[in-house]
This record gives C-alpha cells, structure tokens and sequence, in this order.
C-alpha cells in the first residue's frame, strides 16, 4: 500500500493539475474572510505546483462581475500579473525553477446554488520546472506587494518527505521550505 504522504501529494498534485474554473465545480459552500486567502503547494520530483484560492475583494477591490470599464481593466490586469507568477511566487535563483503553467481567474458564485453567496473568488494554478530541486528552500510572495488588498495566506504544503501548514503574510511573505523536499 502507497505511503500516505505519497498519497496525499499525489491527490494535491492532481487537484492542483485541474485548471481553475474547472476547480470551481468541486470547492464547498464555506465563507470566506476578506483578507485571508488560501495556497496550496505541492512539490513532487522537479516540479513545483501551487493552487492559490482568495477573495475576489482582496485581488480587485470588488466581489462581483466587473460592471464597469475600469472594473474590466483591473481583472484584465489582475489576470495578466498573476500568469507572470514567477514575481509573484520568487523561488531561490539557484533552485533554477521556470515557470510552465499560469491560469488565474475570477469565479462568481452559482446563481442557482441553494443560498447564492455575493461573494467571488480568485483562482490560480500555477507549475514550474526546477532543475534544482533540492535548492528550493524557500518562496517569497511577491503577492502582497501586487495585491495590497490581501493581508495573510494560510498554507499547505505536501512533499513526499513531509505535509505541513504555514501562514505567511505582509510583513513576513517568506515561505520557509527548508527539508521538505
């Protein structure tokens, strides 16, 4: 029988592997706090995947379809910042990572869902190839410097050495990844 670990890399990796919009078919009904965002990461043989999940608010300012030209031009720029995830998501040079993946956008609330929230929701998958793997001991979240907006990002990281939890936020956007890999 696979060893759990490998097994919960495996499911992340392969969550992370669904693009975004197709993610949002599977995500639960939970509220969501403004400022707060989810990111999941997952690093199996040279690659590594990162699932990112935050409020729409803390992104664009806004919760909802973009209504005016303005609120047009910020997703479109959002959309555009976030697929260049490699300032975003800043591995160690040495580690040798290229981004190969970057799919991000807004997810509005299903209408027809039985208590619709007014709430939309950011999505990005991201993948990168390292030629280093064993050099990524660490991730700098270039994130709260793009997106003022966000405050903290609660974090899941899977390896086949190790699963742990991490927050990181404004004033401390550094993810230490040292001896998970």
């Amino acid at each position: 029988m696979p060893h759990a670990r490998t097994l919960a890399c495996l499911m992340l990796a392969t969550l992370l592997a669904v693009p975004a919009p197709a993610q949002a078919q599977h995500r639960h009904a939970g509220a969501h706090v403004h400022g707060s965002g989810k990111l999941d990461i997952a690093i199996e043989g040279n690659k590594l995947s990162i699932g990112l999940d935050s409020p729409a608010d803390d992104i664009l300012g806004f919760e909802h379809a973009p209504k005016t030209a303005a609120q047009k031009a910020k997703l479109e720029k959002a959309v555009a910042r976030l697929k260049d995830a490699a300032t975003i998501f800043k591995t160690p040079a040495d580690a040798a990572c290229n981004l190969i993946k970057a799919e991000a956008g807004l997810e509005q609330p299903d209408p027809k869902a039985a208590k619709p929230s007014e709430h939309a929701d950011f999505t990005g998958a991201f993948e990168f190839e390292c030629g280093a793997i064993a050099k990524l001991t660490s991730l700098d979240l270039g994130y709260f410097a793009t997106f003022p907006g966000a405050g903290k990002l609660a974090i899941t990281i899977v390896t086949t050495k190790a699963q742990t939890t991490r927050e990181a936020t404004k004033s401390k956007p550094r993810i230490d990844l040292k001896g998970l890999n």
